[in-house]
């Protein structure tokens, strides 16, 4: 018996999977967005974050597009804990919906930096405690002060404005609020 390799006319050698001349699907994906910008509004470009703290110490957290539109959020100062916030340029096609919501996405940003930025004035400030001291009241002072958050070298001295570290509840003293 012989064995006639015979190939259907017009299917290709190689079955249903052998190359052939097609068309491209017209699909294309659009990248994914980082994590850090969910809830960001899918019609806007990715924006660049920024943010500065004001001579008054009122820190202002931005976002930018790469048009230079930006949108501005800050912690409003009339006790109501809210954020104010407003948007200049175009935002091309951006809606009244799409501003807001970009809005919310970077007031949730923003909290994020105003802890960072606190967390690091108080270190800040720990740092320099014995130089603010030194020019406030002319006493000399040694150059590092031992760590603050050690109740054994800041022993408590009772009363409302105690030393001991804030949570550190040391021989019967009277934890004080600044």
């Amino acid at each position: 018996m012989t064995a006639d390799n015979r190939q259907p006319k017009g299917i290709p050698a190689g079955g249903q999977f052998a190359a052939s001349t097609h068309e491209e699907p017209g699909v294309t994906l659009a990248p994914a967005r980082r994590p850090e910008l969910e809830g960001w509004p899918a019609t806007l470009p990715e924006p660049a974050v920024s943010f500065r703290v004001d001579d008054f110490g009122q820190i202002i957290t931005t976002a930018t597009d790469p048009s230079g539109d930006w949108i501005d959020v800050w912690e409003k100062d009339d006790g109501s804990g809210g954020y104010g916030g407003h948007a200049l340029g175009e935002w091309e096609g951006a809606d009244d919906d799409d501003i807001e919501q970009a809005q919310n996405w970077l007031t949730g940003r923003h909290k994020v930096i105003v802890a960072a930025v606190r967390e690091a004035e108080k270190a800040a400030v720990e740092q320099a405690r014995s130089g603010i001291l030194a020019a406030a009241v002319g006493e000399t002072k040694p150059a590092t002060e031992p760590d603050p958050t050690s109740a054994e070298e800041r022993p408590c001295t009772d009363g409302p404005w105690c030393a001991a570290p804030r949570g550190k509840h040391v021989d019967g003293c009277e934890m004080g609020s600044f």
